[in-house]
């Protein structure tokens, strides 16, 4: 993947409301469509992992998951 040209989604989030109702669905498509006709070959996301129903949802439109990780941060204050 590295050295190939790609899309990434930091976050992607319908409101409960408007859940269901195939937004999400026409976004990623949209996006997909995009990122192919530039030549791009590849669309990644970041989703939380205790986001289980996103899960399901991004597996449904083709997506995989390929890796695990956890984020390190340590704030450094001014005092």
């Amino acid at each position: 993947m590295f050295g190939e040209n790609g899309w990434i989604i930091i976050e992607l989030a319908v409101s409960p409301e408007a859940q269901r109702r195939g937004i999400g669905r026409q976004l990623l498509a949209s996006l997909e469509d995009r990122a192919a006709g530039r030549g791009d070959s590849f669309v990644r996301l970041n989703c939380n992992t205790v986001r289980t129903v996103a899960h399901g949802f991004y597996q449904h439109m083709k997506y995989t998951c390929d890796k695990t990780q956890k984020r390190f941060i340590k704030y450094i204050s001014d005092d």
